[in-house]
């Protein structure tokens, strides 16, 4: 009798003992797969971020200090380790498709870092890195998206198509003095200002403003370049008055509804309160105050 209570018993632990080995080949089996499932994920991560030829780091700024007259040290907290960006006078700073200047960064803003993926990384914690190409700060009232768009103005995560019409302000970041269309978007990676999408899918928006951070060599060579222009004779014929006070305050271009004001030595100019970026910089010329041939369309367009 004792013995076939102590058969019983062994079997009753043999067979726990198998269903326990069982259990843990079992989870050690799903363990494999969803480590196999996570380095598939990763590798086409990794695969999409190579044939970027930009990465993006976004974060929240905790502080930014100024080194010397015209850099800043910007320190951004995020839910990977963070980043420590040196940007200079020469980093371009964007807010809601206008351009920003270092003092324009504050602690507490949103902050994305747009950064050559072939760029040198600091091994300090948080990770160093003295190559941002552009600063987008975030804005309340736009929208703005980083991708690589196809033939169609797609972006590569299919969420987002460019209606891009005539008042679309498409430049590039190495500033090209040339007037970019439709065709010169096309198979580059760009950054898109927005203010109002579809609700289709893909979403479809008439973009405020479009960086091209990448050149499309397929796009047609036919592109407009900009060549110095005279000021006055361009806004007189145009139906402005110009006011000049001296060569350090700014030019005023006027007529009954706009009002345009310019500096020598810069490309930025204000159209009844809004920053647009001509391709040239406003210069003196023999005496004379010459611009970029592009601001005859925007009078044309007033």
């Amino acid at each position: 009798m004792k013995k076939n209570i102590l058969a019983r018993r062994i079997l009753v632990s043999m067979a726990a003992v198998a269903v326990i080995t069982t259990s843990v080949f079992a989870a050690e089996s799903l363990q494999e797969k969803q480590m196999a499932s996570e380095k598939t994920e990763i590798s086409e991560t990794e695969k999409e971020e190579q044939d970027m030829n930009f990465v993006v780091h976004s974060g929240v700024v905790e502080s930014a200090e100024s080194y010397d007259d015209d850099s800043v040290r910007v320190q951004i907290s995020n839910e990977n380790m963070g980043l420590v960006a040196a940007i200079n006078k020469d980093t371009i700073i964007l807010q809601g498709g206008e351009y920003k200047k270092l003092e324009d960064i504050k602690a507490g803003m949103e902050i994305t870092f747009i950064i050559p993926s072939n760029a040198p990384m600091g091994l300090s914690m948080p990770p160093f890195t003295g190559s941002v190409a552009v600063a987008v700060l975030k804005d309340e009232n736009t929208s703005f998206d980083f991708s690589k768009y196809d033939e169609n103005l797609v972006s590569e995560s299919s969420k987002l198509q460019l209606n891009i019409g005539e008042d679309t302000n498409i430049t590039n970041s190495n500033g090209a003095r040339k007037r970019f269309t439709a065709d010169d978007v096309k198979n580059t990676e760009s950054i898109v200002f927005y203010t109002i999408a579809t609700k289709s899918i893909p979403a479809q928006t008439n973009p405020k403003m479009i960086m091209i951070m990448s050149e499309n060599e397929n796009a047609d060579s036919d592109s407009i370049e900009f060549e110095y222009v005279p000021l006055r004779d361009t806004a007189e014929n145009a139906g402005f008055e110009v006011v000049w006070t001296s060569n350090d305050a700014p030019v005023i271009i006027k007529n009954n509804d706009v009002e345009i004001a310019l500096k020598i030595g810069e490309s930025e100019i204000d159209v009844n309160g809004e920053k647009l970026q001509l391709s040239l910089e406003t210069k003196l010329d023999d005496g004379k105050i010459v611009v970029s041939s592009e601001l005859s369309n925007i009078l044309g367009n007033k």
